[in-house]
Formats: structure tokens, sequence, C-alpha cells
């Protein structure tokens, strides 16, 4: 889980600083006249973050699975392991 939590956070800032960047008023309007093969560099980059945004929505979910199944698991009994079933 803490692994989960940590790429969480690194993806989510990552995520945040793009979309800031990316936003039609910010850093992105400085960008406004550059070459073809910048822009097709730039939406290049769009599409990837695109795809981290993705990756982050389905770690959000296997952290909630996981969260959850650990949750599941701790309400199980636990059993002497030096016990015999007679």
């Amino acid at each position: 889980m803490d692994l989960l939590c940590q790429l969480d956070s690194v993806l989510c800032d990552t995520v945040e600083a793009w979309l800031s960047f990316n936003s039609t008023d910010d850093d992105l309007a400085y960008f406004s006249d550059i070459t073809p093969e910048a822009q097709r560099a730039l939406r290049s980059i769009q599409k990837i973050f695109r795809q981290l945004q993705g990756s982050q929505r389905r770690l959000l979910l296997l952290k909630n699975y996981c969260s959850g199944f650990l949750s599941d698991v701790s309400q199980v009994p636990s059993f002497d392991r030096g016990s015999s079933c007679d």
C-alpha cells in the first residue's frame, strides 16, 4: 500500500503541474507561435499526459481495491499455527 500511495502522490503532482501548464491562460500560451514540428511534439506530450491521467485513475482504483482487501483481511480471525485440527 505504501508504494501505491507514493506512486499516486507523484503521479497526482505531475498531472496537476501539467494541467496548470496546459491551461489556456497560463504557460502554454507562451508557445503559440511555435514551428509545426514543435506543435507535433507538443501534441505528443499532451497525449502522454492524457495517458498518465488514465494511469492515475487506474492507480486510484487499484489503491481503493487494495485498501478494501486489506480491510477485509484484517477482519478475518487469525489462527494459531501451532494448534492441530483434531
